[in-house]
């Protein structure tokens, strides 16, 4: 039992229910994820503790980068869950 591995599967499982695989910008998760990765955190820090989630692999679920941000939008995010 390992409690970093069962928080960050805690976030993968509420980011899958709450967007499904739809790309997503950190500052614009919904509060249940928001909250499980960066509890009253500013949207930097929000946007840092996801940018350090990307390519985790927690069983079939993995965070990717879905758009890189540009001079005018934020980098956007989407889980990818693999069949299976």
């Amino acid at each position: 039992s390992d409690p970093m591995r069962e928080h960050h599967t805690a976030i993968m499982l509420a980011w899958q229910a709450a967007h499904q695989s739809d790309p997503v910008a950190a500052n614009d998760l919904k509060k249940p994820v928001a909250d499980l990765i960066a509890p009253n955190a500013s949207r930097q820090e929000l946007a840092a503790k996801v940018r350090n989630l990307v390519s985790m692999r927690i069983g079939n679920m993995q965070l990717v980068v879905a758009r890189q941000a540009t001079k005018n939008s934020p980098t956007w995010y989407r889980l990818v869950v693999e069949p299976g």
